[in-house]
């Protein structure tokens, strides 16, 4: 199977009803990013990483269990307003948190901290 470059996950980001993460464990995932940025709905096992980006019902749904995840799927493909509330509340979520020039601008931000640590020192 492997890898798809880039364009390709995306094209197929795009075309699928939700993206589905199912990790155990998970930092700040970039599937779920893309996926917001995208538009595309997202269904996440509840983690750490994952509940710090997905706001339940608001940007994606968070799922526990097996069960509670075919709840969520039916609901999510048999209700189109719902996916699209997702798809824009996450895009906005993008635009407004992780942007390039709001991530640069966090980067600079750390960057000066160790600089001025350094002097400090």
């Amino acid at each position: 199977c492997g890898a798809l470059p880039q364009r390709e996950l995306h094209l197929a980001m795009r075309a699928a009803q939700a993206v589905l993460n199912t990790s155990q464990s998970e930092g700040m995932c970039n599937s779920i990013l893309e996926a917001f940025a995208i538009g595309t709905p997202v269904l996440a096992r509840r983690n750490e990483g994952n509940a710090a980006l997905v706001a339940d019902g608001e940007t994606g749904m968070l799922i526990d269990t097996p069960v509670e995840l075919v709840d969520r799927v039916r609901l999510l493909l048999g209700d189109r307003g719902l996916r699209m509330k997702l798809a824009a509340n996450a895009q906005q979520l993008i635009a407004r948190e992780h942007s390039a020039e709001r991530e640069a601008q966090q980067y600079s931000a750390i960057l000066q901290g160790v600089l001025d640590a350094m002097e400090g020192s």
